[in-house]
Order: structure tokens, then sequence, then C-alpha cells
């Protein structure tokens, strides 16, 4: 999974280096590619609880404007 910020031209990159890349286990579980504090409460995460988690704090961020 990786996580990424869409630009007003429409192009996309990733949210940070690091913090953007995650991988998904076999039983759907996700894992941080880094060790950085904000990311490892994904680790060992449900991949739809994950993705769940990550829309609202991109809708949180968007109501911010």
């Amino acid at each position: 999974m990786l996580t990424l910020h869409e630009y007003i031209d429409g192009s996309y990159a990733n949210v940070t280096p690091v913090s953007s890349y995650f991988f998904i286990a076999d039983d759907n579980k996700i894992y941080p590619a880094g060790n950085d504090t904000p990311t490892l409460k994904y680790s060992g995460m449900n991949l739809s609880a994950a993705k769940r988690d990550i829309r609202s704090v991109v809708e949180r961020v968007a109501a911010k404007g």
C-alpha cells in the first residue's frame, strides 16, 4: 500500500519518503516499511481498518482546508 498526495495539477507524490509505504501480509494485515512513530500504530492492523483510518485522516485534513 502506498499513500500519495495529489497536487493541484493532478500529479501525485509520496506523502513522505518512508512513511508512505506499507507491506500487506498474507493474513491481510499491514506493516509499515519504516519505524517512525506515526506509522507504527498500523503495524499488524487489518487492511480494511487501516484504510478506514487513513481515509478519516484525509477527510479531517480536507475539512480544515
